[in-house]
């Protein structure tokens, strides 16, 4: 049974699968490797080796595809949530106090069609000998985050069932995407990413006054979230209100003037009516703050063809291309040898 179909079977099976839970094999298999070793630090080190070793599990990172602890184990392979779960599903089974770890000052965004999503990483942290050492699955060779904070279980599994949500909302399942959105949401009802993608949502499916609703009562929570405004002054635009959109980019300008998916929103929308100089312009500063986020040089490529410049458009989609996989070359080795150092240095 190939990946994808094992994890729709087991999607089916259960439309609220627990993140954390392990099945008696893998919780046999796990003692067997581990029961001998009785140093905790050595158990720590020996559980990242069951992940990442060639003759253990060896697991594959799969962008895109979240899973349980169990489904990953199964599956070997996942995104960086699903090496989350299984990690902190055998930390525990082992005896370690481990926990989710929201980071707070670094985020991802994608779109759905001119509207744009926000997804907060999570990271793993366990407690051992007194310290806290997290572990990141993210395969990125830098970490560009400072500030982390420990999260409750009902969080954690909000991150997993919104990420779920997302993915089923790729795939055109919207009702199924709805039904994961509201599981999140139920869960923690402060998540911020869940209540955006639920504004998305909302408009996607022809409900554009429900979608305003849910960004302005965010934004009266959130002032200055970027995302927020950014969907909320599409909305605007899509619904004739020029004013307040004139109004959300005039703040956003003085909030975001560093922000490179900032200048990335405003080179949409300037596509969007066909100002295709200034959206070059507007890609192009994007670019100046960050020039290796594949989005950019995909709305470079568009523009550039817009313009009938052909050999421009294929130049900028080769290099989104290159930059979306260089995030994944070599992650695995370079990200265990990663955690491997990040814990003897503990």
């Amino acid at each position: 049974m190939s990946v994808l179909c094992f994890v729709a079977f087991l999607a089916f099976d259960n439309p609220f699968p627990d993140p954390l839970e392990l099945t008696p094999e893998i919780k046999t298999f796990l003692h067997g490797e581990l029961d001998r070793i009785k140093d905790p630090k050595n158990k720590l080190h020996d559980i990242i080796g069951i992940i990442f070793d060639e003759k253990r599990l060896n697991l594959q990172y799969a962008e895109g595809l979240t899973m349980t602890a169990a489904e990953t184990y199964q599956a070997r392979s996942g995104n960086c949530l699903s090496f989350t779960n299984l990690f902190i599903a055998m930390a525990r089974e082992m005896g370690f106090t481990a926990y989710f770890k929201e980071v707070i000052d670094f985020s991802t965004y994608d779109r759905a069609g001119q509207l744009v999503r926000h997804n907060r990483h999570i990271i793993a942290s366990v407690m051992i000998q007194g310290r806290v050492i997290d572990f990141d699955f993210q395969p990125s060779l830098e970490k560009r985050y400072k500030r982390t904070r420990l999260v409750n279980d009902a969080r954690g599994y909000a991150h997993f069932y919104n990420n779920l949500g997302a993915e089923a909302f790729e795939k055109g399942q919207l009702d199924r995407a709805k039904q994961l959105y509201d599981k999140a949401f139920k869960l923690d009802p402060t998540f911020v990413p869940v209540q955006i993608n639920l504004g998305v949502y909302f408009r996607t499916v022809g409900e554009p006054q429900r979608s305003i609703d849910v960004y302005e009562k965010v934004l009266k929570k959130q002032p200055r979230n970027f995302t927020v405004m950014a969907n909320l002054a599409r909305s605007y635009q899509d619904n004739g209100q020029k004013e307040k959109f004139n109004e959300m980019v005039e703040s956003m300008k003085s909030t975001f003037n560093r922000n490179p998916y900032f200048y990335g929103q405003l080179a949409e929308w300037a596509f969007a009516e066909q100002k295709y100089d200034e959206a070059l312009s507007n890609y192009r500063k994007a670019l100046n703050f960050n020039y290796r986020e594949p989005i950019f040089y995909q709305g470079l490529s568009k523009t550039y063809y817009a313009l009938g410049r052909v050999d421009d458009a294929k130049d900028a989609l080769e290099k989104a291309m290159e930059f979306a996989k260089d995030g994944e070359l070599n992650h695995r080795y370079s990200l265990k040898m990663d955690l491997l150092a990040g814990l003897e240095n503990k």
